[in-house]
This record gives C-alpha cells, structure tokens and sequence, in this order.
C-alpha cells in the first residue's frame, strides 16, 4: 500500500530493517556506485584471457556464443545480484540467508573466492609495478641478451620461432629476474625482496584508496574509469556488497545495462587492440601467429614487452602499458577487499569495533592478513595460483606439477564450495522445522507478502 506520500509499505519496512546500522555507509551519487561496478568488473583476464579466447575458439565467431550467454545469463545474473544487495542493504551472506536460509552458505563460498583471489591478485599488481619502474631507462632490461640474468647461448632478441632452445629477451627477463623461478615448487628458494617491498607497496595504494568506505572508493573509481573494463564479476558477492550502499529506489536495470554493455563493448576493442600487437609481432619477426598468441601473464609481461622494444619511444609506451595493468589490478582488488570488509562489518560489526575501535583498522586488518597469504607467490618458485586448475596442473609448457601439488590446489578450490554444504548443514541443525520449512522460509518473500494491502 502507499501512504500521501506515495511511498509504500514495503519500502518503508525495509528502510526501517536496513537502518538499524546507522554507520553503514552510502553512494553519495547513483552514477559513483556504476562506475565502481565498472571497476569491480575490470579485469586483467580482458587482457590476456578474452582476446585469446577469440582466437583459439574461431575469432569472430566466438562472439555470437558470447554475447547470447551475455543476453542469457550475464544480464540477468547481474539484476539479480543488484537486486538482492539493494533490497537487503545486506553483504552477501546475510543477503543471501533472508533470501532462503539454506543458501547462507552460498554467500559464505563468494567471500571465500573473493579473500582467495585478492591474496594473489596483488601479486600481479607487484609484477606491474616491477615493470612499471623498470621502464624508466633508456634501454630497458627486456630489450637485450647483455644482462646478468641472461644465457647469452640461448637468448635471442627477438621471438626465437621454432628453434626450441632458444628464448626471447623477454621471455628470460619474466623468468630469470622477475619470477627467478626454481625447478620446481618442491624448492622454494629465497625471498623476492624487491617483489615482497612492492606487495606491501601495492596493498599499502589499496589500503588507502579504500579505507573511507564506500565514500572515498566511488571517488576513486570515477578517476579510474577511463580504464578498459573485463567481465561482469557475479557470484564474486561484489555487486552484492556494492549494490547494499544504494537507496532502496536507485534504478538498477538502468545500471545493470550500462554495467554490461560497457564490459562487452571494451572486451570487443580490448581484443582488437591485443591482436593487432600480436599480428604486428608477427608480421616483424615473419612468424606464424601460433607462435606468439599466448594467454595468461606471458601476454602482458613477455609478448608486449617485446612489442614495445621494436617502437619509437619504447620507455614511454612500455610505462604507460604497465600503468594501466597497475590501474586495472587495483580497481579489481578494491571490490575484493570491500566484499570481505562488508560481510565481516554485518557478522560482527559491534564485537570488532569494540576491539578495533574505528572500521578503518578493520579494513587494515584485512589487508594485513591478505598480505601475510600472498607472501609465499613472492618466494623463487613456480607460481602457487598456477596448481589451482581445471586440467592436469602445468606452467608453460615444461613443467607438470607433482600430485601433492594438485592435491594442494583442489583444496584451495574446494576451499570455497564447501561452505555451501556446510551453510545449509548449520541452518538445519540451528533452525526449527523440517527441511521443507527450512527451504520454504525467506524474510524477503515474507516481508513482499506482508506489506500487500
């Protein structure tokens, strides 16, 4: 029902439940929560991951698949999820507990993968950075065999093509003086120290884009939008967490359109841009372009390396590149970070301002202990988020992991997806009723009911 002021029941009950925490923040501007949604779906994976895609699955061919899974699932997925933060003004755990109890679990495996990604998502930001100022030189390390990190035997300054024994300038800077990588991760070798300054620098430009709340973090991501966007994050309990900070009438379809079109249509001119790098390569070095289309960090930190030594102005472009890779890690890794922040804010919001007194310690906290965990991919050793994949464990295409590390790497994975289970076990040890009312229960659905006239 509405009142003389045309507001209805169900809105007024709601602002009232989501009030109840009156420090929780808010969007001082609708257009700062969608472009923080933006941000939040920027990617390295537009990079490296969509224009390989492309190219391995019939170029362009492969959007016609990819714009119906947009139209089919993209789209609705992400209304879905702005729906449930704003209506709830919740972060997804407890969002998704009033939506139907057994899924509290549901919200807990997004703020698992969200905490597991961001403890080795900086650690790209570090190799960025290390790039970054190693670029203010003349000539820059990757544009010559002459360095101490080379075998000069094998080392070739441009793309060795088919001989096997050879590797490119750069290929030798990415694995000889950034990774030094050991022959395996049973060795882990000595710390990084220059990689583990640059972790604690890169978490440091996180803690203090961010440790304001939602007020300072839509400011951020407005100087940080003419950055190119990835895929549209759902089921990472970002745009839950973010879309909790709106007003209960904020127009969300509006959002959810600009959010995804925006992501589709900079993927589409990322992957011009990458594949004409790649083509480009190609065409210098008279190569076929198998021998150069790659995926994964090799793209950003081999390939284009290399393409930027053959440029005018090569310092310049190679600084600007890496940036823009250092933009992009750090607008993903703040939604990351707030997901956790906000899940633990509604928890146990009261018990930890008791102990930490202000929210912004609370957020160091966070960051502190992400740090602590993303230490070990700064050690001399072959990359840890390397074991946790779909298909036999590999990285490049010499080195197959041993069955404890694949071991090691399902249970990363699974380290997410048990707490489905397990939330749905808890509330049914916990609430009164059988399974079929447990199921049937959601305060969201109950309170849509009450408030018809």
């Amino acid at each position: 029902m509405c009142n003389q002021n045309g507001t209805t029941k169900l809105e007024r009950n709601t602002a009232v439940d989501s009030s109840q925490d009156g420090d929780r923040g808010a969007w001082s501007h609708g257009f700062e929560f969608t472009l923080a949604c933006i941000g939040a779906a920027v990617g390295l994976g537009n990079v490296w991951r969509f224009p390989y895609l492309c190219y391995r699955s019939g170029g362009g061919a492969f959007l016609i698949p990819y714009l119906v899974m947009l139209l089919l699932c993209g789209i609705p997925l992400l209304f879905m999820e702005f729906s449930i933060g704003q209506y709830t003004r919740l972060g997804p755990v407890h969002a998704m507990a009033k939506i139907c109890p057994l899924l509290k679990g549901v919200g807990v495996a997004t703020v698992a993968i969200s905490f597991i990604l961001c403890t080795y998502y900086n650690v790209i930001i570090t190799w960025a950075l290390y790039y970054l100022f190693n670029s203010f030189q003349s000539t820059m390390p990757w544009q010559t065999c002459n360095n101490t990190w080379n075998i000069p035997e094998n080392c070739s300054s441009g793309f060795p093509g088919n001989a096997t024994h050879l590797q490119s300038a750069s290929q030798q800077f990415f694995d000889r003086n950034l990774l030094r990588k050991t022959d395996g991760i049973d060795q882990i070798g000595k710390m990084r120290w220059e990689l583990f300054g640059l972790l604690i620098l890169s978490w440091v430009i996180v803690y203090l884009c961010i440790f304001k709340g939602v007020h300072s973090t839509g400011k951020v991501w407005v100087n940080a939008a003419a950055q190119i966007f990835n895929s549209i994050g759902i089921s990472f309990g970002q745009m839950i967490s973010m879309a909790s900070y709106n007003k209960f009438n904020n127009n969300i379809l509006r959002d959810t359109l600009i959010v995804s079109l925006t992501n589709s249509v900079t993927s589409i001119f990322a992957g011009f841009v990458i594949f004409s790098a790649i083509g480009y390569m190609a065409h210098i070095h008279n190569l076929p372009v198998d021998n150069i289309a790659t995926d994964g960090p090799g793209l950003v930190f081999v390939v284009y390396p290399e393409a930027f030594t053959t440029m005018p102005l090569a310092s310049m472009w190679a600084a600007l590149f890496f940036f823009m890779l250092l933009c992009l890690g750090i607008d993903s890794q703040f939604a990351m970070v707030e997901v956790m922040v906000t899940s633990l804010t509604d928890s146990f919001g009261k018990s930890l301002l008791k102990v930490l007194r202000r929210k912004e310690l609370l957020v160091m906290v966070v960051c502190f202990v992400a740090f602590v965990l993303g230490i070990p991919n700064v050690a001399e050793t072959i990359l840890i988020s390397s074991i946790i994949q779909y298909s036999p464990a590999r990285y490049g295409k010499d080195y197959t992991y041993p069955a404890w590390a694949e071991v090691l790497g399902w249970f990363i994975s699974l380290s997410s997806i048990i707490w489905i289970p397990l939330g749905a076990l808890h509330t049914l040890y916990t609430l009164p009723g059988s399974l079929w009312q447990v199921s049937h229960h959601s305060e969201v659905v109950d309170s849509f009911f009450h408030s018809q006239p």
